[in-house]
């Protein structure tokens, strides 16, 4: 088996009650443990998270409080070899809409970085 490394990924987990259309969402911005063998099998992998993310219950109202993942806002590799795989490292709630976090593949740090290792700070500020 190939070694495998630690992967950070920031999962966007928007939550709604009833029928959705009060107020604005709260959001779950969950900094997730990843171990993978590569960067797209840590995508693989954090999507899956999310996925298992999702679950529903009833509040003291009666209504039903829905968690939906939205996507990945962020995903980094880790040095550390310490950390177990979907360990929850940190999250935060925020009041706002799910895309205000959600990413691109192409913008998530392992993906961005990589695609522009050779370039200067200037070509990618110039879009070059």
């Amino acid at each position: 088996m190939s070694e495998q490394s630690w992967y950070l990924a920031v999962l966007v987990v928007e939550s709604s009650i009833g029928d959705g259309t009060s107020g604005e969402p709260l959001i779950d911005l969950q900094h997730r443990l990843v171990r993978a063998a590569d960067g797209e099998d840590a995508y693989r992998k954090a999507l899956e998270l999310g996925s298992s993310a999702e679950h529903a219950y009833e509040n003291t109202d009666g209504e039903t409080v829905r968690w939906k993942f939205a996507g990945l806002h962020d995903l980094l590799e880790l040095d550390d070899q310490d950390l177990v795989h979907g360990a929850e490292v940190y999250s935060s709630l925020r009041r706002c809409a799910s895309h205000d976090y959600v990413v691109s593949k192409d913008q998530l740090t392992e993906f961005f970085v990589e695609a522009n290792k050779h370039k200067t700070a200037r070509q990618i500020l110039e879009g070059e």
